[in-house]
């Protein structure tokens, strides 16, 4: 009977022993799992340019088997507990790797980066701005930042206008019509200048400069036509983001009454290369800029409204539609 007793004993032993040695490798292989559920939620996230809408706070994803087990993810914010409401509110991802009864959970604190400051208004400079003898427009108000000084005259505003340099002082409004007003802010930050085009280079369509016609005095001038993922002037191949890239090589290029619907890049302008006459610029991919100019760049335009006209004086360009079927303005 003793011997019987010891071996039950034993035995009990040995099975409580290897469920404990079989819990001991599920909590482990969970907390294996763990991790990857919220690297399989960071990754989610990084895939999906909308997904403060769609993983609302507090939706399980999941569970989805992985190695013998599952793992799930939620994704919540820690400031409000409002997704949608702030772009940059931090959230708190959680992960969870189940393996038979073995639960681990991870989390982790993630924060976004606001943009840099210069892209937060509609125009900022690094160095000295003169505006003179133009108009500026828009259907909102705008705001002009230089990091240095800021000089404004005969400028027709005609629209709400803040001009910002780092000191009031800086600022500077001479006969302009329209409502003005001057703040000081600090310096804005601005982008990467040596890495700033590299992104949008690889993206871009090539429009080589001889494709665009000159006048009299050697210029090429882009004019009267539309430059879209939908519509390219100036060579066979269109870009479905609307990313051009024009290298001058030295050559002065103007743009004059064009509607540009993208991103156009202008490398190595020569001097006097700028905007004249009416330009619509927009970008086509949202937060994409819709100019960057490698170089000296004149801005310059008048107060006329850009708009569709059969009698354009120009012999080789009688009429321009500016909204065509590529291209719709605002949708229509």
């Amino acid at each position: 009977m003793l011997v019987a007793v010891v071996a039950l004993a034993a035995l009990r032993t040995a099975q409580v022993s290897g469920r404990i040695v079989a819990q001991d490798s599920d909590t482990v292989a969970a907390e294996a799992l763990a991790q990857s559920a919220v690297e399989y939620g960071l990754s989610a996230i990084a895939a999906d340019l909308n997904w403060r809408t769609d993983y609302p706070a507090q939706m399980r994803v999941g569970p989805i088997s992985l190695g013998g087990g599952t793992i799930s993810f939620s994704i919540v914010d820690d400031v409000d507990g409002n997704l949608t409401n702030n772009d940059y509110d931090s959230v708190r991802i959680s992960g969870t790797g189940q393996v038979h009864d073995a639960v681990r959970i991870y989390s982790v604190h993630c924060t976004t980066h606001a943009a840099i400051t210069s892209l937060q208004i509609p125009a900022a400079f690094g160095k000295s701005v003169t505006l003179s003898g133009m108009a500026i427009g828009g259907p909102s108000p705008i705001v002009i930042s230089s990091n240095t000084n800021i000089s404004a005259s005969s400028v027709n505003f005609g629209v709400a206008a803040t001009l910002q340099s780092t000191s009031v002082a800086n600022v500077s409004i001479n006969g302009c019509s329209g409502a003005a007003t001057t703040i000081a802010t600090g310096t804005r930050q601005l982008p990467d200048p040596v890495h700033v085009f590299d992104y949008y280079q690889s993206q871009a369509t090539s429009i080589s400069i001889a494709n665009v016609p000159t006048d009299v005095n050697g210029i090429h001038i882009m004019q009267l036509g539309v430059l879209s993922p939908g519509s390219n002037p100036y060579g066979a191949t269109t870009n479905p983001q609307g990313i051009y890239v024009i290298n001058c090589s030295g050559a002065v290029l103007q743009i004059a009454n064009m509607r540009i619907v993208g991103t156009l890049i202008v490398l190595n302008p020569g001097a006097g290369s700028g905007t004249a006459q009416s330009n619509y610029m927009a970008p086509a991919t949202a937060n994409f800029p819709a100019l960057m100019v490698m170089g000296d760049w004149l801005l310059a335009s008048t107060a006329s409204n850009l708009t569709d006209n059969a009698n354009t004086g120009d012999a080789t360009t009688p009429a321009v539609n500016y909204n065509p079927p590529s291209t719709p303005y605002l949708g229509a």
